[in-house]
């Protein structure tokens, strides 16, 4: 998509539009099973964040830093012609959601997980990654049975096909430039669901914060992998509300 090259599929029918947010490391494909469940009933637009799947990838920090990747979801947008899109976006795309319903004019808000601040994401997570360096990609392979990211067949082979996905410099960079849970300023209600066990994220009294309604769920961080018909069925739930 022009220059910044953001890549995005756009299954545009008449119909009121599902805008789908991924998570770090990630691409759109994260979401097959929500693009195929909510396709018939929705225009459905999912984007690949910049540093992400075909989108072009900067090398410099600034560059990973929240208003220019909402600048590049904004774009996307405008060139779809998409005006008050429901949003669903989940870990980093769930902090990107909530950031661009401040901005514009939304649907439904709903979050799967959502990054809401570097504060957040759990010291343990952080150590791995700052080990995950220094695996040979030969190791990662091993562990990967598929190329399809919606494929869960466990935490370890996700994590490694992750790790071959997108370059590890990326995720680094974005956790540095992610603003603080405290700057976020959002007053429309929104929809969370939360993994009751999840390994990176700890949420501590989110809902405290926010207008939002929560609904916890068993599974680990990418449960919209590990237990994706229960994630569609909440989410059209909320839609429905």
């Amino acid at each position: 998509m022009g220059r910044t090259k953001i890549f995005y599929k756009f299954y545009e029918k008449n119909k009121p539009v599902l805008l789908f947010l991924h998570g770090m490391s990630g691409d759109h494909t994260m979401f097959r099973h929500q693009i195929k469940h909510f396709s018939n009933d929705y225009s459905v637009l999912a984007v690949d964040l910049r540093g992400h799947g075909k989108s072009y990838r900067p090398l410099n920090e600034v560059d990973y830093g929240l208003d220019k990747m909402l600048s590049d979801i904004l774009s996307v947008l405008k060139e779809c012609r998409v005006k008050k899109p429901n949003i669903i976006g989940f870990s980093l795309g769930g902090y990107l959601a909530l950031h661009l319903a401040s901005r514009i004019n939304t649907g439904k808000v709903i979050v799967i997980n959502p990054a809401l601040g570097r504060e957040l994401v759990k010291k343990s997570y952080l150590f791995k990654i700052s080990i995950a360096r220094f695996v040979p990609k030969f190791v990662l392979k091993m562990f990967k049975k598929t190329d399809d990211l919606s494929d869960y067949c466990g935490k370890l082979e996700l994590y490694a096909k992750l790790l071959l996905k997108t370059p590890l410099h990326v995720s680094r960079k974005i956790i540095k430039t992610q603003k603080s849970i405290n700057d976020l300023k959002i007053k429309k209600k929104f929809y969370m669901i939360q993994s009751l066990n999840d390994e990176i994220l700890n949420y501590n009294n989110v809902g405290e914060l926010f207008d939002c309604e929560i609904e916890k769920v068993n599974g680990v961080h990418y449960v919209i992998n590990e237990h994706p018909e229960q994630i569609n069925k909440i989410i059209g739930r909320f839609l429905e509300k």
